[in-house]
């Protein structure tokens, strides 16, 4: 029950920072000009009460969907934090020396919310992602180029949920894609990154693409004569609820399910998590 209690309570915590603030005094002098205040914490709130709603749109950023979607989950009082931080002042500051400040372009903050996003979402996603890529620049405009850029790796999520936020990485073994792995995963309280050939999740006899890749998070396992139903969080979607993947056997779900990292709260007790299942 600790571990629970622990999330319940820093979700109530990330509420309450959210109804401290007040439009009145955001209205005066804000980074995201085009985006009303009220507008803003009224979608933070709801995506600290409900992580899934938090959606990419039109936009290839599903890794940083996800990954948001876990701090949301583990440590709501810092994405809190850092949402107002991009929203008010276009940049975030953790406070630490050791790692960078995360700043928010002009060109960045003057983008027009697209379609499926809310209002804190966009402000979330679309700062986070210009900061993890390097390499291409990443401009939030939906296009063929952007497909490209829009690429985030493995390494960039971990890197930026364990030092920005109160979340470890707790992989003992990172392809340890098989039923039993992600079912013991999955009981033990975990919060499960998968990243998946969407193609293969789809359509599972189709030809293997590996520029069809695409992270989400992996909520439920289980077996029904013989087939194996996985249920997923996709921030792709338009629907809040879990999707469902049924796959024949054993070498279905692996071609699809490609890669499981796990994640959790910091200084968690691996005790506490086989104790007290979710």
């Amino acid at each position: 029950m600790e571990r629970k209690k622990y999330i319940e309570n820093r979700k109530k915590e990330a509420i309450a920072l959210t109804r401290k603030i007040n439009p009145a005094v955001l209205s005066k002098e804000i980074a995201f000009t085009h985006i009303k205040p009220q507008d803003f914490i009224c979608s933070l709130r709801e995506i600290v009460l409900e992580p899934n709603k938090i959606k990419q749109g039109l936009h290839p950023i599903c890794g940083v969907s996800a990954a948001l979607k876990i701090a949301a989950e583990l440590d709501p009082v810092t994405l809190v934090k850092m949402a107002v931080n991009f929203y008010v002042n276009g940049n975030y500051n953790p406070g630490n020396f050791l790692l960078r400040q995360i700043k928010v372009p002009e060109r960045v903050r003057n983008t027009e919310i697209t379609s499926g996003l809310s209002a804190a979402s966009f402000v979330l996603q679309i700062s986070v992602k210009n900061f993890l890529n390097r390499f291409s620049t990443y401009k939030p405009v939906p296009n063929n180029l952007s497909q490209i850029q829009g690429i985030t790796f493995p390494w960039q999520i971990k890197k930026f949920l364990t030092d920005y936020f109160r979340v470890d990485s707790i992989n003992r073994s990172l392809f340890k894609n098989n039923f039993n792995s992600i079912k013991e995963k999955i009981e033990s309280g975990h919060r499960l990154l998968a990243l998946t050939s969407w193609k293969q999740m789809n359509h599972p006899n189709s030809r293997i693409s590996n520029f069809d890749l695409h992270y989400l998070l992996i909520k439920g396992i289980e077996k029904k004569e013989d087939q194996i139903i996985l249920y997923v969080d996709d921030s792709s979607g338009t629907n809040s609820g879990n999707k469902e993947f049924i796959f024949q056997n054993e070498k279905e779900l692996k071609k699809a399910v490609r890669a499981v990292y796990t994640y959790n709260k910091k200084g968690f007790k691996e005790s506490e998590l086989l104790a007290q299942p979710n």
